[in-house]
């Protein structure tokens, strides 16, 4: 999605070594020894019941090993998609120019596609048709000219002639209010969107995500490494 392109970016850059970082380094690492510092008899063992660094101890502790896999994955995007980040900076930089485009020939297809990540509120007030909390635009909000409105009539009082904020400019800063908390709102939901692609969790479970396993075709790359 060209929305999310920046974060996908990043996270083709950095997904690698931070993968790699997460096994070795902080779980999987050093010889295969037993508990009197020997290397036991067989090693290299392609059931390896040791946690170390070779790859028999990573098809033995392969939940492990995905479960790590999982949270390296989910922790990175996460920082990613943190406001503030630049990766997020970028996103949001081109969610908000979309949103403040003069809306294509195709009204109707534009919002069905913005629908799919903001509320009904959020897409009124990307199209610019609504005030962004659900309401038709009034005339008094819809005068063209400075964005102010005199306060001269009958009902005005002791305000006559007092400039009031009002008009697009108005509509416009709510609009990017509801689109920033709006996207704020969605990449909040990585966690919740992974586990549930991955159909569970892997907490004290031997598949505990079963739909983001490949165990059988990991596990034979895995022993080709010697």
């Amino acid at each position: 999605m060209t929305y999310l392109e920046p974060i996908q970016a990043a996270y083709r850059t950095q997904a690698y070594q931070n993968m790699e970082t997460g096994i070795f380094p902080l779980h999987f690492h050093g010889k295969c020894l037993d508990k009197n510092g020997q290397e036991p008899a067989g090693c290299p063992n392609p059931d390896c019941p040791v946690v170390c660094g070779t790859p028999g101890s990573m098809v033995h502790f392969y939940s492990l090993l995905r479960f790590i896999a999982f949270n390296q994955t989910y922790h990175l995007l996460e920082s990613l998609a943190a406001p503030g980040s630049p990766s997020y900076n970028r996103v949001e930089t081109l969610v908000l120019k979309a949103s403040q485009s003069p809306p294509p020939p195709d009204e109707r297809r534009r919002r069905r596609v913005f629908s799919r990540f903001f509320s009904r509120d959020v897409v009124d007030a990307m199209a610019g048709t609504q005030d962004g909390s659900g309401g038709r635009s009034s005339p008094r909000d819809s005068l063209s000219g400075s964005g102010f409105v005199s306060g001269a009539g009958p009902s005005s009082g002791s305000h006559t002639g007092l400039g009031l904020p009002s008009g697009p400019g108005r509509r416009v800063s709510k609009r990017t209010q509801d689109v920033r908390a709006g996207l704020r709102s969605i990449l909040q939901q990585i966690r919740a969107l992974l586990l549930q692609a991955c159909g569970g969790n892997g907490v004290d479970k031997t598949n505990g995500l079963p739909d983001c396993s490949w165990e059988a075709a990991m596990k034979e790359y895995i022993l080709s490494f010697p």
